[in-house]
């Protein structure tokens, strides 16, 4: 259905010819591949570790009037551009099977696969995927029936994969099932079976990295929102209040700012005319003693002064000011991401 919309404003575009394909991360490069009906967007970026992918609408069929490959080699060739794979010569009546992309496979062949009666071998067409291996059903039993389609065999839920005495025999052993395929030779068996064994390693690997990736994550999250807890509680007075090495730093602070304003005061007193007001911006209160101010700090709890003049005082100028420190602000996020 989607291929048909997005074919509907193409010019001469026919859906038939067209697939959805997927481009996402794997382990050794980036990997396209033909979307499968069962597929689900969401779970390929889960797996992907949540990397972005993209999706990709190609044509994959030739044109029914453009003139058929010629024979040989050319035409094996031309199969493979389009994304075609051909049926065993040995399996009568098979169709065609469309391979999820042929860019991204890392082998395939024909063999033999041993149906579910147990005694039964049809011809299958095998194809190892960067994380699955892919081969044919078993054509139907109906009088001229053909293949079965294709089925997937996820290489991170492969177990083991054994040699027979049967040198052409290759055994793929999942925790729910086993499968057993026939190749032409011994030599292509063990083709196989390395291939299926290093790949099925590099995925197990790399859902490890992933997994292990996650929980760094996680703890990574979890750590970060403790932090900007910490900050955050260290941007109100009770906060700065309740660590021994913030209170040193406001009460510091507050000495100074008692430092200056007398200075300050003095300062004035010299200039002839000039009448200071206890309500000027910045400037420490008349009446109000520094001993006062850290008295009532040491023993402050938020509200249980409330009203009183050096708690106002406090409040509204000084620990504004303290905090719009950049000195202050530096070390205040380094105490709260516990940084030395």
């Amino acid at each position: 259905e989607l291929c048909r919309r997005l074919s509907a404003g193409g010019r001469k575009a026919e859906p038939e010819r067209h697939e959805l394909f997927v481009i996402a991360p794997g382990s050794q490069a980036l990997r396209e591949r033909r979307l499968s009906p069962e597929d689900k967007p969401l779970q390929i970026q889960v797996k992907g570790g949540s990397t972005a992918f993209k999706f990709l609408f190609r044509e994959v069929r030739p044109a029914s009037n453009e003139a058929p490959a010629a024979d040989g080699e050319g035409a094996a060739g031309g199969a493979e551009a389009a994304g075609l794979e051909a049926a065993s010569p040995h399996s009568e009546g098979a169709a065609p099977v469309l391979a999820a992309d042929m860019s991204g496979m890392l082998r395939r062949g024909s063999l033999e696969k041993l149906a579910d009666d147990g005694t039964t071998w049809y011809a299958c067409t095998l194809i190892l995927d960067e994380d699955r291996l892919w081969f044919s059903q078993a054509p139907s039993g109906e009088e001229g029936g053909v293949g079965g389609g294709m089925a997937y065999l996820p290489l991170c839920e492969c177990d083991r994969v054994l040699e027979c005495d049967d040198k052409r025999l290759l055994q793929l052993v999942t925790k729910g099932s086993t499968m057993m395929f026939r190749a032409k030779s011994g030599h292509e068996r063990n083709n196989w079976l390395l291939a299926v064994v290093r790949q099925a390693a590099l995925i197990k690997e790399r859902d490890i990295l992933l997994q292990a990736e996650r929980i760094i994550a996680g703890m990574e999250g979890k750590r970060s929102a403790l932090h900007l807890a910490r900050l955050d509680e260290l941007s109100r007075l009770p906060g700065v209040l309740a660590l021994p090495e913030t209170r040193d730093m406001f009460l510091d602070f507050v000495r100074k700012e008692h430092e200056a304003a007398a200075e300050s005061l003095a300062g004035e007193a010299d200039r002839p005319g000039h009448v200071r007001s206890a309500a000027e911006p910045g400037t420490w209160p008349q009446g109000l003693q520094l001993q006062e101010v850290l008295d009532g700090l040491s023993s402050y709890s938020e509200g249980s002064a409330a009203g009183a003049a050096w708690e106002d005082f406090v409040e509204a100028i000084l620990f504004p000011k303290f905090q719009d420190h950049p000195p202050v602000q530096n070390r205040l996020c380094r105490i709260a991401a516990e940084i030395g």
